[in-house]
């Protein structure tokens, strides 16, 4: 039932989850602050590089 971090297919969902996250996350930018697509891109983009760290600055 549960596979371990190195399985390619687990990798391949957390992948799928990352961009799924960043997509939704843009749309709903660019919907509630009237941004156009490329700047909520890069507004979602900083502010997702920035969760990343803080969720992974507690495993290193």
């Amino acid at each position: 039932i549960f596979a371990g971090g190195d399985a390619s297919f687990v990798r391949i969902v957390g992948w799928i989850t990352w961009i799924a996250a960043g997509f939704l996350f843009t749309s709903m930018v660019s919907r509630s602050h009237d941004l156009a697509w490329p700047r909520a891109l890069g507004a979602s983009a900083i502010q997702l590089a920035a969760l990343l760290s803080l969720i992974k600055l507690g495993t290193f």
